[in-house]
């Protein structure tokens, strides 16, 4: 690996650390039965009607659940389906996002790496850790439960897109992508566009930008953001603001000062380096997207195990955290601060730890009590199975829902062989027990393994790697 540059080795060594503690997390938790939504969204929506073939795709693509399209998501769904033979199997969903994932973060680790020079051991070091522990365990048993991450992903390469572009026909095709994809991810894709039109509109100001292609991007963006509000922004009842949720609202813009610090600074400043505007847009990003939460979803808390929104906020967090490390550059007073802020939000990711294990245990266990109690009904016929079930141990909240979709030939079929009717399991899910269970056995040498390779392409020395400057 020496043709690869030494920041890119830490990102490649990353990705091999990072995904085979989670294709692991994946072989102990997930199970092959749909859960909860991707009953309704992947069996009756997509399965079935391939089945019969009467599914459209592009309806199927653009249709809303709840207020999101999650076009990226139903279409690996789709694909994975015709892969395999429409045998359904929630691990293999899982265990294709936990690579993408792992793929992603140690992508956007290693972009961040210019933004951390002084500390930026300590950043990989916090920024794996976050990504590894399963603090998202609520989403690694379920395939369908992708679309946070996929949202970070489109809005982020979006953003700093935005910082970057300059030709107008490759930019601009770069940048509809980026913003499109980030609409229908979720459904509040719509906030990476209105981000990158205020990237250019500030590039313009400071003259880095002239202003036809300015004029030309700005339409393009201000387009897919119309696109995206018009397409996906279906919130049932609006948002309902209470004493809680605004004690929430406030604390976190409180947490964020040190992003509207770098904002005012960026906003006086007559040069502008691309790095402080990516920082500045991904940070602003990851607050709108915790404000829209927060006022969408009531429920939700800061303090609680909500896990599905972590990506945000932890990209977020971290986004935050760069804005205050270079707001201390040019601030004394705020440099011995900052000295140790990364070391310890790294602590507290890794003193977090057994909280996330715990509720990772917790779901792992309703996951398999559900997967014994449909196995029991479907090869025994026990009704009290279903009927007698705690909430947790039911892979869809109604049992009545339940025993129809179990009853019914071509949905028996499309779950396949254990759950099923099929005589034999799909190509791809044979394959898949078939590497779960030499995972499973090899585990103690396959875990030093995969150290010791993730260990080998990584630099000889942290001072070879050669990360951009940021300029003053």
């Amino acid at each position: 690996m020496t043709f690869l540059p030494p920041r890119w080795r830490i990102g490649l060594a990353l990705f091999v650390a990072i995904a085979t503690v989670r294709l692991s997390l994946v072989l102990y938790m997930a199970t092959p039965l749909p859960f909860y939504d991707e009953w309704p969204q992947l069996i009756d929506g997509i399965a079935r009607p391939m089945l019969t073939q009467t599914l459209r795709p592009g309806a199927m693509l653009l249709a809303t659940h709840n207020e999101h399209v999650l076009a990226p998501t139903r279409l690996l769904e789709w694909g994975l389906l015709r892969a395999n033979d429409l045998q359904f199997d929630n691990t293999l969903a899982c265990a294709l996002n936990q690579v993408l994932r792992a793929a992603l973060a140690a992508l956007l680790i290693v972009l961040a790496l210019p933004l951390f020079p002084r500390r930026s051991r300590w950043f990989v070091c916090a920024a794996t850790a976050f990504v590894a522990i399963p603090y998202d365990w609520e989403n690694i048993g379920m395939g369908f439960a992708n679309s946070y991450f996929l949202l970070a992903g489109f809005s982020i390469l979006a953003i700093v897109a935005a910082t970057r572009v300059r030709r107008l026909v490759s930019g601009t095709i770069g940048l509809v992508a980026f913003a499109l994809l980030a609409d229908v991810s979720m459904g509040s894709g719509f906030f990476a566009a209105a981000i990158a039109v205020a990237i250019m509109a500030m590039r313009w100001r400071t003259g880095d930008l002239r202003t036809s292609a300015t004029l030309v991007f700005a339409a393009a963006l201000i387009a897919c953001g119309i696109t995206g509000a018009a397409l996906t922004w279906r919130a049932t009842g609006g948002a309902s603001i209470g004493a809680l949720q605004v004690l929430q609202i406030v604390l976190v813009l409180c947490l964020w000062i040190p992003t509207g610090i770098l904002g005012y600074r960026c906003l006086g400043a007559r040069t502008l380096g691309r790095f402080d505007l990516a920082l500045l847009g991904v940070s602003l990003w990851g607050l709108a997207e915790i404000l829209a939460i927060l006022a969408l979803r009531p429920e939700f808390r800061l303090w609680l195990p909500i896990s599905r929104y972590m990506e945000i906020l932890g990209i977020g967090a971290f986004a935050n955290l760069g804005c205050l490390m270079r707001v201390a550059d040019t601030v004394p007073s705020l440099r011995g601060f900052t000295r140790w802020a990364l070391p310890a939000f790294a602590g507290a990711i890794v003193l977090g730890a057994p909280f996330a294990t715990h509720w990772f245990e917790w779901r792992a266990g309703n996951l398999a009590a559900q997967a014994q109690r449909v196995e029991r009904y479907i090869r025994q016929g026990d009704t009290t199975a279903l009927t007698t079930a705690p909430a947790t141990e039911l892979p869809f909240p109604s049992s009545e829902y339940l025993r129809a979709e179990l009853d019914a030939a071509d949905v028996r079929y499309i779950l396949g062989d254990v759950y099923g009717m099929r005589p034999r399991p799909a190509p791809l899910t044979a394959f898949w027990r078939g590497f779960g269970a030499d995972l499973r056995a090899w585990r103690f040498a396959i875990w030093p393994a995969m150290a010791l390779l993730a260990w080998g392409l990584l630099p000889p020395s942290w001072r070879r790697r050669r990360c951009a400057t940021i300029p003053g």
